[in-house]
Parts: structure tokens; C-alpha cells; sequence
């Protein structure tokens, strides 16, 4: 309670400006929009967390009361608005509380737009952020009047921009402090960050990993070129539980620059090829079932020319009469020369036994 200079009672619900003027403070009627710093996360397992189930905000706002100085006025249990609106569909995100370290005035939390539901102060609704003119984030976007109609984010150091011609590049910049500069507390590796995802305007597609040039690994689709292309610096892997099909309508080549080729299967590996070449293709393939089905053929010939001549001949070497046993000398020279026509006929065919297309050397 206060009083004025002509001893009038100020209740307390009220009170006095410079110019002698009357104003309702309760605490339902603050009905002004503010500008404020948030200062502190209170979290539901907090004691002091009234909701229970939200994160609430501590705010300091600066009101101007009349033509009096701005005095610092902390906000407790302000909530952040949901853009949804629903259970269903919702919207989540953590503001930036400045440092305890910081000064009281104005530092590198997050500034917000605050407004208390049906003027209660104890109900204070975080509306929506403003531009912090206290820091300048690395690579800010969309400021010059070349850069036309775009979009400009950057949250804990994923930075994304949509560009004059929506094309978009969503980059990792790695986890950052209140202030734009990288957390190394987070357990972060800066030198690994940088990786970037582009849809470019051309309709291609980039996805290209962090950290040093030499070890980068990325994934090209080129619209302009029609390209597809696979970058990896150590190891490219791929898993399916099904199958995997190829369908190429031109060349194919798998080229290893350096070490060895393996292919493994526990199944029966098929080739299914107008020809196969292997190495310098100088030597033809063998037909092993052709060649081996007229080798047989031959060998039974063979075989079976010698037997008889065997037999002749043993029965021409048991006759002591020479011109009985003479007869039997030709009949064996006949079964000779047969099992010779044999062999030779087998290798008056070896070309049909090499294949026409699948060569090695």
C-alpha cells in the first residue's frame, strides 16, 4: 500500500506512474505482448515444474511502465505454444537458455514473444522466437536482395536452406553452444562433422559424408548426366535378406584397381552370357560333355580293335603251319588299322569339341 501526496490511499492492487496516474497491476491484467530472454529450463521431474509434464521456461522480460526506466521481471512456468494444436499432430522443440555466467541483461538465450493467457501472469505462453540481434549464426542466408525467396534454419547445428529456386541443402555442422560455436562436450568428433544432403535444382541428388576430403563417402544422382554413382573411401557393403537384381540395358563392368576379386555362393553360380572371356581370351573353352562323349566313343573303338588283334595274334603265334597262320596276322593288321581310324577320326573332330565364344588364356 501507498500513498499520494495528498494523502490519498493507493491500494495495493495498484499503483503509481510518474505522472500520478492510477494503473491496475493484479495479477489478471497483464494483457501486454513482451519481449523477453529465456533464462532457464525447468523440467517436469523438477520440484518446481508446476505441469508436471512440460518443459516450463523461466523468461526475463524488461517492461517499460510509463515514462519510467525498464526494470528486469522473471517469468516462471512459461509453456511453449504447439503450431498443431492437438495430441495427434504435435511439434516439439527445446529453447536456448542463456548461460547463468551471462550478465543480467540480454546474452545469447533464446528471445521469445511472450503473452500471458486471460492476463494471468501465472499462465504465460511463449508465442513464438524473434531475431536475436546479439549474434550473427555462421553462414546465415537470405539477406541480399540477390538471393530472392528463400528459408534459413540452423538448430544445435543442423543447418538447413531452400534457395531461390528450391533447390535444398540440409548440412551437419555438428552440436553447438547457446552462442553458435561448437560443443565439443557432447563427445563429438568436429573433425567428422560436415556432412550434407542436396536436392539440387536440376532435380539431382548428393548425400556426401563429413570430415577430411581423402576419406569422404557419397551418393550421386545426376539428373543432368543421368549418372548414378557410389563413392566409398574404405568399404562398400550391401545386405539384403531377399534377392538382389540388376537390370542393365548396356555395358556392365566391375573393375577392382588393385587386390583381388572373390565371388562366393552356397548355390549354384550361373553364368548366362552370349560368351565368356576370361583373362587375354586367347585359348578356347573345352566342350567337356561333347569332348568326353567322343573321347568315349574313340577309346571303345580303340579298344576293342585291339582286342581282337590281340587274339589274332595269338592264335596265329599257336599254328605252326605259317600259311594257316598268316590269315591271322592280316585279321590282326585289320584291327589295327581300325583302332588307328578311330583315332584318327576322334582328332579329325577336336575343333567341334572348343567352344565358339567362351575363351581364356
Amino acid at each position: 500500500m501507498s500513498m499520494l501526496s495528498d494523502m490519498t490511499v493507493v491500494p495495493s492492487y495498484l499503483s503509481t506512474l510518474a505522472s500520478g496516474i492510477l494503473r491496475d497491476t493484479g495479477i489478471q491484467t497483464n494483457t501486454s505482448l513482451h519481449f523477453g530472454e529465456v533464462k532457464e529450463l525447468i523440467y517436469p521431474s523438477d520440484p518446481r515444474n508446476v505441469n508436471r509434464r512440460y518443459i516450463e521456461y523461466a523468461v526475463d522480460v524488461y517492461p517499460k511502465i510509463g515514462s519510467g526506466p525498464r526494470t528486469v521481471q522473471r517469468y516462471y512456468g512459461c509453456l511453449l505454444s504447439n503450431p498443431f494444436g492437438g495430441g495427434a499432430d504435435t511439434y516439439r522443440y527445446t529453447l536456448r537458455a542463456a548461460p547463468k555466467t551471462s550478465a543480467s541483461s540480454y546474452g545469447p538465450g533464446s528471445k521469445v514473444l511472450l503473452l500471458c493467457t486471460d492476463g494471468d501472469q501465472t499462465k504465460a505462453v511463449i508465442l513464438a522466437g524473434m531475431r536475436d540481434n546479439f549474434i550473427s549464426p555462421d553462414g546465415f542466408q537470405g539477406v541480399d536482395t540477390n538471393q530472392g525467396h528463400n528459408l534459413f534454419w540452423e538448430f544445435n547445428g543442423l543447418q538447413c536452406v531452400i534457395d531461390q529456386q528450391g533447390a535444398l541443402t540440409v548440412t551437419f555442422k555438428g552440436p553447438t553452444k547457446s552462442d553458435g560455436s561448437f560443443n565439443d562436450s557432447t563427445g563429438v568428433d568436429q573433425n567428422l562433422v560436415g556432412s550434407s544432403l542436396q536436392l539440387q535444382s536440376d532435380g539431382s541428388v548428393l548425400i556426401a559424408s563429413g570430415g577430411p576430403e581423402d576419406t569422404q563417402q557419397n551418393l550421386q544422382i545426376d539428373n543432368t548426366n543421368n549418372t548414378f554413382t557410389i563413392i566409398a573411401d574404405n568399404q562398400f557393403i550391401a545386405h539384403g535378406a531377399g534377392t538382389m537384381t540388376f537390370t542393365i540395358q548396356d555395358d556392365v563392368r566391375i573393375q577392382s584397381e588393385k587386390g583381388m576379386m572373390e565371388l562366393d555362393a552356397d548355390g549354384v553360380v550361373s553364368v548366362i552370357s552370349a560368351g565368356l572371356h576370361v583373362g587375354k581370351a586367347t585359348d578356347a573353352f573345352l566342350l567337356g560333355t561333347s569332348f568326353r562323349n567322343a573321347q568315349s566313343r574313340m577309346n571303345k573303338q580303340v579298344a576293342q580293335a585291339l582286342q581282337q588283334a590281340v587274339q589274332n595274334l595269338q592264335t596265329a603265334a599257336s599254328i605252326p603251319t605259317w600259311s594257316v597262320a598268316a590269315a591271322y596276322v592280316m585279321s590282326a593288321s585289320w584291327s589295327l588299322l581300325s583302332a588307328a581310324n578311330a583315332l584318327s577320326a576322334f582328332e579329325a573332330n577336336s575343333q567341334t569339341y572348343l567352344s565358339k565364344v567362351n575363351f581364356s588364356d
